[in-house]
């Protein structure tokens, strides 16, 4: 099965000069960067085309006009690709995807983008309270252990 598709600097022009990548089930690495992709009447076709990839991994965009198109456009792609690791140069981390699941939870049930930026920033808090929960969890149970080894 093809699981890499290099279809960069190939002039591709819209959501239907890309939407075959939807017959590779295990596609995991999809470049279109450096295309002619405008999104200019399209780009909600062109999540739609990549949300329809269930094992993309890896997506470069970057190099078309959409990048620019796409509103949130970070945040919109990783909500909408659940397996998505790697999105142009960057890679997606566990926190960034909590908080862009929390945004697009918003969008996706029809709420404002004012109300997905406090789910955000809500899931921002719950980030930040789980993390000093474990530092404090860790400075404990390292005091312990300091304390056993006198």
């Amino acid at each position: 099965m093809l699981k890499t598709l290099i279809l960069s600097h190939n002039n591709l022009t819209d959501a239907k000069s890309i939407e075959h990548v939807t017959a590779l089930p295990e596609l995991c690495t999809l470049d279109l960067q450096s295309n002619k992709i405008s999104g200019a009447e399209d780009h909600e076709e062109v999540v739609k085309v990549v949300k329809m990839c269930p094992s993309l991994r890896v997506l470069y965009l970057k190099g078309n006009g959409i990048t620019k198109r796409i509103p949130f456009y970070r945040r919109t792609l990783l909500s909408s690709c659940s397996e998505l690791r790697y999105l142009d140069d960057r890679p997606v981390f566990d926190e960034e995807r909590r908080r862009c699941n929390a945004w697009g939870d918003v969008i996706k049930n029809g709420g404002s983008i004012e109300d997905a930026k406090q789910a955000e920033q809500a899931m921002i808090g719950l980030i930040r309270m789980e993390k000093q929960e474990c530092d404090e969890r860790n400075h404990r149970l390292f005091k312990e252990m300091a304390q056993c080894g006198k």
